[in-house]
């Protein structure tokens, strides 16, 4: 029953993506999941389940933007994100590993969210980092989350295109 819904949304998801309007077009993900509410099945495990389990089709900024949406004021998209972030297995694997895993291969790609959004993205990797390896030497949310930032703004600073020198970009320091 739920694969046949899921399969509507994935539908919807296509139509929208394939849309010329960029606007319209970058919405796909978020048209999807309002299909899933519409039709009665907007349970935020019901909406993870539908990201998760179609997410090697979904556009993985799209996910990783309809997953941080919302603020702790926001119960739907909180849960959503809770239960989501659930189906993540970070255990037993290194700090750096793990936030790579997570950032990259976690059905979401967290590329060109805006700060408020990468913020909420890094406390969930701060909570299922440490969910998952409650043994490991960070001992809190903050340092998880801190550390994890850090990591993304090298990432960031490493990868943009835009900060290569072949491309007239600065020289940035070796690190």
């Amino acid at each position: 029953h739920k694969d046949k819904h899921f399969q509507r949304a994935f539908d919807k998801f296509k139509e929208v993506y394939s849309e010329k309007d960029k606007t319209f077009k970058g919405k796909a993900v978020r048209y999807a999941c309002k299909y899933l509410i519409r039709i009665g099945l907007g349970d935020p495990q019901i909406v993870a389940d539908f990201l998760y389990e179609y997410s090697d089709r979904l556009n993985k900024v799209q996910v990783a933007d309809y997953l941080a949406m919302g603020d702790q004021t926001d119960t739907f998209h909180t849960e959503v994100r809770s239960c989501y972030m659930e189906k993540i297995d970070l255990s037993q694997i290194d700090f750096a590993k793990a936030f790579r895993i997570f950032v990259s291969n976690s059905g979401f790609h967290v590329g060109g969210l805006e700060a408020q959004r990468l913020n909420r993205m890094s406390e969930c990797f701060a909570d299922v980092y440490l969910r998952d390896n409650p043994d490991c030497e960070i001992h809190d949310t903050y340092g998880a989350d801190a550390l994890a930032q850090s990591l993304l703004f090298i990432h960031t600073v490493k990868f943009n295109k835009a900060n290569d020198p072949k491309s007239g970009g600065p020289r940035l320091p070796s690190v």
